[in-house]
């Protein structure tokens, strides 16, 4: 009267990627993004254009623009291609922005003040730089579309 154990279940089915292929397992999935001849995903378009309006957040709160460019880098690290080289591109121009203001923060207080008539000015053109730029970047990024930064280039400090 013993009764045999019944059947495991089947195993689930393989994930597909874009081209209908299965992932292999390994340390990581290869993301939508990366193959170059393949249309990219909306996912990956608003994933980079999200990296580039987040450093807008940076104007009006001070450091939450930051704090999402920062989290979306790191989460989306391993992706190669469009996405992380839009997300590359936004944590440049973010270093590049937060070292001015360490310069003319440092410049004000060593000249006690008086270097706010030469350093207010030139950040407030810098403040709407920065904007302008995020804001191509992120309309370029949402239409598939590559975007280098003028005053940064394609500097390649993240890989």
């Amino acid at each position: 009267m013993s009764e045999t154990p019944p059947p495991p279940p089947p195993p689930p089915p393989p994930i597909l990627g874009p081209d209908g292929s299965p992932y292999e397992a390994g340390p990581a999935a290869p993301p939508s993004d990366a193959s170059p001849g393949q249309p990219l995903m909306d996912s990956d378009k608003q994933l980079a254009a999200l990296g580039h309006l987040a450093g807008l957040l940076d104007l009006g709160t001070g450091i939450f623009g930051t704090v999402a460019i920062i989290v979306l880098f790191v989460i989306h690290k391993q992706r190669h291609g469009f996405t992380f080289d839009h997300l590359r591109q936004s944590l440049n121009l973010l270093i590049l922005y937060w070292i001015l203001l360490a310069i003319a923060f440092v410049s004000f207080f060593l000249t006690c003040g008086l270097s706010a008539f030469l350093f207010v000015p030139i950040m407030l053109v810098v403040g709407v730089a920065y904007a302008v730029l995020r804001i191509i970047a992120g309309i370029k990024a949402f239409n598939g579309e590559t975007y280098t930064y003028p005053v940064v280039g394609s500097w390649r400090h993240f890989n």
